[in-house]
């Protein structure tokens, strides 16, 4: 079943870390511009698989208002969130 981006969008806020994963994932694969504030919001959850997801999502939608989020992200001493980080803020600024 597939789900709309507002759904999607939803579920960044479920109690479920697992749901929250999968939307993260799904609004970057559809590069859905829409859920960027969504998603910076979620930059801020406890789970470190869902911020991860949350990166790579705000590196294919792209928007560059996600640059300082991430660069503040970035500033975090989370090594593989902050690999992640560098690697989409160097997509973003390709783009």
């Amino acid at each position: 079943m597939k789900k709309d981006v507002g759904t999607l969008i939803e579920e960044l806020g479920s109690p479920n870390a697992t749901n929250r994963f999968h939307a993260a994932f799904f609004l970057g694969i559809k590069k859905e511009k829409s859920a960027v504030n969504a998603l910076i919001e979620a930059l801020h959850d406890g789970d470190g698989n869902v911020v991860a997801n949350v990166i790579y999502a705000l590196g294919e939608i792209g928007d560059p208002q996600a640059l300082e989020p991430l660069r503040k992200l970035n500033d975090a001493g989370v090594e593989k969130l902050r690999r992640i980080a560098i690697e989409k803020l160097r997509q973003i600024k390709g783009s």
